[in-house]
């Protein structure tokens, strides 16, 4: 629907796949998950130049797909990118710096 209303790139259009890709997620549909993820950061990637709250959450959410496929050599980068956005952003004891310390880290352990 929002992408009749808004044709092309739009913030609520990248918002509604965002929420998408999430939606696939908790069901446990990892493969549907990260196609939606992948096109909500790219939208939002062209949306926001530079560091953006949003892209980081696409970032974030596209590694814990890959986690959750243990595919953590890719997980690895996304959550890596999420994690310095994040402290580029945020204070360090927001919690999603902490959260994304916390995730960086064990998908480090388990990418060894």
């Amino acid at each position: 629907m929002r992408q009749r209303l808004f044709p092309g790139d739009h913030p609520d259009v990248a918002l509604s796949l965002f929420h998408i890709g999430k939606n696939f997620h908790y069901l446990k549909r990892y493969q549907e998950a990260l196609l939606i993820d992948e096109h909500a950061l790219q939208m939002r990637q062209r949306l926001f130049s530079g560091d953006h709250r949003d892209v980081a959450d696409s970032l974030d959410n596209i590694g814990t797909t890959y986690y959750n496929l243990k595919r953590y050599k890719e997980a690895l980068p996304m959550q890596q990118q999420a994690l310095q956005m994040r402290q580029r952003l945020l204070p360090s004891d927001h919690p999603d710096v902490i959260d994304s310390i916390k995730k960086y880290e064990q998908t480090l352990l388990l990418s060894q």
